[in-house]
């Protein structure tokens, strides 16, 4: 089993304070919001952070004694950037991975063990839930539906008029013969923009469940959230 920390992003929304720092490596409460992750390594989980080109330095020298890898997708402006999707695609040629893979948002904080997320379901493609039981917060996630056995029966981008209140955290996990799909949507020529998008066209080929939390999440997006997040933290 592996660990893919997609890091690759510019941090737009957050304006100057990801301008030099790469958002994953923001503070939360003195620590870097990639420590936060590594947190939930289990059972010595190969861990890959996958950085744009303008970051990769930088991601490195945070790397020093993390026992992580980092690779970078050769990126260098947000123009060209591939996307969470891509870039996932490209993890996998570029690292050879056929085993086994969790796919983590390096701008995710959460407080639900990750041992526990692959025990659910064992062997089924998954993603982690947060209920954030508001259909106005809802409007800016991706939302789940889930059938009574936790299988997702429908996901909506940043739904207007959201009919759950489950959003989709960026916590996947990919049984190895599942990783042929993310080669086919590619091809497909498919966005590859948003993790979200894929899951929906994900879900008519296999199932996909949904693992509800209810512990702490964070989608470090905004300088509004970074605030939130320090202070549930301090």
């Amino acid at each position: 089993m592996k660990c893919l920390i997609l890091a690759a992003g510019f941090g737009t929304r957050l304006g100057d304070l990801a301008l030099d720092k790469p958002k994953p490596l923001l503070e939360v409460a003195g620590r870097p919001i990639l420590d936060y992750i590594l947190d939930k390594r289990f059972d010595d989980l190969d861990c890959y952070v996958m950085s744009n080109e303008k970051f990769y330095e930088t991601f490195k020298k945070w790397s020093w004694k993390k026992n992580v890898e980092v690779i970078s997708n050769g990126v260098k402006t947000l123009e060209t950037k591939k996307g969470s999707i891509g870039d996932i695609y490209y993890a996998i040629k570029k690292l050879n991975i056929n085993e086994d893979l969790i796919v983590i948002g390096g701008d995710n904080i959460f407080d639900f063990s990750l041992k526990n997320f692959v025990s659910f379901m064992p062997g089924k493609t998954k993603i982690a839930l947060y209920d954030v039981n508001s259909k106005e917060k809802a409007r800016l996630y991706g939302i789940v539906e889930l059938d009574k056995n936790n299988k997702i029966v429908n996901f909506f981008e940043k739904p207007q008029n959201p009919s759950s209140t489950l959003a989709a955290t960026l916590v996947y996990f990919f049984p190895k013969d599942t990783l042929k799909y993310i080669e086919e949507y590619v091809k497909l020529g498919l966005s590859t923009d948003k993790a979200g998008d894929y899951i929906a066209w994900l879900s008519d080929r296999v199932d996909v469940f949904g693992f509800v939390t209810k512990k702490k999440w964070f989608d470090i997006g905004s300088p509004e959230s970074l605030n939130e997040a320090n202070q549930k933290y301090k």
